[in-house]
């Protein structure tokens, strides 16, 4: 398994899992790249100073090779989304409120920066992640400062709210295949989120940790292809909550150590056997096994906060 790894550091990296160990492929100067996406040629990041921008970068016999950059206004970026059918690249930003937008093509960037606010006017605004439909047809807003999912079309124009209970603070999201439930995880209230898409209605909540006395924050969720498990991660609790799906509804069955602090994100691999998690506050990347809940890898690395794997 390969992964590019980005965080509060000035490099990334290209890390391969071996049976000797985790071995370093290559290595990528970039400072404070928070997150990264990929459509499994082109990755996509962004550079946080002197000057934020987009940077778009691929893999040639596993080096790193960068394609384009462009300026982006804003003080700061949190999360990325793109649209292969729209040909887009979407970033929320946190810390202004301000979510943007930019063609791609070939790794590319061939349109200026289309910018919006994020619903100003509802008071401090914190768009932490944005993410698309599985059609890619309308683009999820997810604002943790004020307990609220924008749903916009793909050109950034308002369609309608999804409001959440004051104080939950709802910081990422997914779907599932057909579009039909998304789970929200929630950062204050430390909650699995069921959300009838369509309707906008809760189905049901589930708090992420055993014991809810814990001081926790959660962060981020994985689901499974088959939709039978989901996968929530507790940030103080420092483990991964497992929920068992059953239809629309989930059960909490288990809970896998991060073997570190403070777990900024994690993925599932796609063959689903492994669990990465960015330890941000331990300093390090740890595989974890799906099955044994055991960990099976580990590399250090300053303040890790983004993942993704190699498409091979």
């Amino acid at each position: 398994m390969k992964v590019v790894v980005s965080g509060y550091h000035d490099t990334m990296k290209l890390l391969e899992l071996t049976p000797k160990g985790v071995q370093v492929l290559d290595c990528y100067p970039i400072i404070n790249a928070s997150f990264i996406i990929t459509d499994g040629t082109y990755y996509y990041t962004y550079e946080q100073e002197p000057t934020l921008k987009f940077v778009s970068f691929t893999l040639l016999k596993n080096h790193f090779v960068k394609v384009d950059e462009i300026p982006v206004p804003g003080k700061g970026l949190t999360h990325l989304t793109l649209s292969n059918k729209h040909e887009i690249l979407v970033g929320a930003s946190y810390h202004d409120g301000m979510v943007h937008e930019v063609q791609i093509r070939e790794g590319h960037f061939v349109s200026p920066i289309t910018t919006i606010q994020d619903h100003n006017n509802l008071g401090l605004s914190r768009p932490h992640w944005v993410g698309f439909t599985p059609q890619e047809d309308e683009l999820l807003i997810v604002n943790i400062a004020q307990d609220r999912i924008g749903i916009c079309d793909w050109a950034l124009k308002p369609i309608r709210d999804i409001h959440l209970e004051k104080g939950v603070g709802p910081r990422h999201a997914l779907f599932n295949h057909d579009g039909t439930i998304l789970y929200v995880i929630s950062e204050y209230s430390n909650e699995l989120i069921s959300i009838h898409y369509q309707t906008g209605t809760v189905i049901e909540k589930h708090s992420t940790l055993l014991n809810p006395k814990v001081t926790s924050y959660g962060a981020t969720l994985a689901i499974t292809q088959d939709e039978k498990m989901l996968y929530a991660s507790n940030r103080g609790d420092e483990t991964i909550a497992c929920f068992k799906i059953h239809g629309s509804s989930c059960t909490l069955v288990s809970h896998i150590p991060t073997y570190g602090k403070h777990s900024r994100h994690m993925i599932l691999s796609r063959d689903e056997s492994l669990i990465v998690s960015a330890n941000k506050d331990s300093s390090e990347i740890v595989f974890i096994d799906t099955h044994t809940h055991h960990k099976i890898g580990t590399h250090s690395y300053p303040n890790p906060t983004g993942l993704v794997e190699v498409h091979e």
